[in-house]
């Protein structure tokens, strides 16, 4: 059973994930997950095949870990974003990803990050699967969803990066609200 405390940072956690599913449907055309067709497997072949979207999520990921050498870690905690980049990057790389790795890749601690790895995985994010050869091992990884997304994010930052470097960051796309279950 949870303390108060415990219940109010799950209803925290809850609201966080929701406004971060929210986001990712309006990023991904204003359909809320499951009314787009799925994409093709040449389409996310194409997508993994981008190298500077790739480089760019390697590069904000060792940003986000080498900030907390400078600063306290408890100042920039966002596990879910974590988890999700880490899922990205390994996609693309095909890597599948133990889902013990996503909890290191949080930055969090292991109970936290597994909280946060449920919480993604109720929005359809994420599946977790088993291992067919070892009952031991958990497997974790974007839905197609998730993973065309988070592309459109990525490479958006790419492309302003690269075609208006001194632009500010627009952020009137993300405002839309779209109900996600």
């Amino acid at each position: 059973m949870l303390n108060a405390d415990q219940s109010s940072e799950m209803a925290r956690l809850k609201e966080l994930l929701s406004q971060a599913a929210q986001l990712a449907a309006a990023l991904d055309g204003g359909f809320s997950h499951g009314a787009k067709p799925a994409a093709t497997s040449n389409d996310l072949v194409s997508i993994a095949d981008d190298e500077s979207v790739l480089a760019f999520a390697k590069n904000l990921y060792a940003f986000r870990r080498r900030r907390n050498e400078f600063f306290s870690g408890l100042l920039f905690a966002d596990p879910a974003w974590d988890i999700l980049l880490e899922l990205y990057i390994m996609r693309v790389a095909n890597k599948p990803v133990r889902v013990k790795n996503a909890c290191l890749a949080s930055g969090v601690p292991a109970t936290t990050a597994l909280r946060w790895i449920g919480l993604l995985e109720e929005q359809g994010l994420l599946t977790r699967s088993a291992d067919t050869s070892d009952q031991r091992v958990r497997w974790v990884s974007l839905t197609d969803h998730a993973f065309r997304t988070m592309h459109q994010l990525l490479s958006g930052q790419v492309r302003q990066a690269t075609t208006e470097p001194d632009a500010e960051f627009d952020t009137r796309a993300s405002r839309t609200k779209v109900g996600v279950s």
